[in-house]
């Protein structure tokens, strides 16, 4: 569990951006993660483990825009 300065932080951070935008950034945080082990470490186990990471919150992005009339709306 992060502590609450790093709760603190991202709280700020969907309060700036909005939810499915800090959602967005982690798929593509965990796509990069993927590429990175793929072509430096050839671990090809533990970058599907991040593409496993990156499809599961782009799933999780599309339902909120989905679910949401208003999933633009910040704040």
């Amino acid at each position: 569990m992060l502590n609450e300065q790093h709760q603190q932080q991202i709280e700020l951070l969907v309060d700036r951006h909005s939810v499915t935008e800090v959602i967005a950034a982690l798929v593509e945080v965990c796509q990069a993660k993927a590429d990175h082990i793929n072509t430096n470490w050839q671990d090809t186990l533990s970058a599907a483990h991040w593409n496993h990471l990156a499809g599961k919150l782009d799933d999780c992005h599309d339902n909120i825009k989905k679910s949401d009339p208003n999933y633009n709306v910040k704040g």
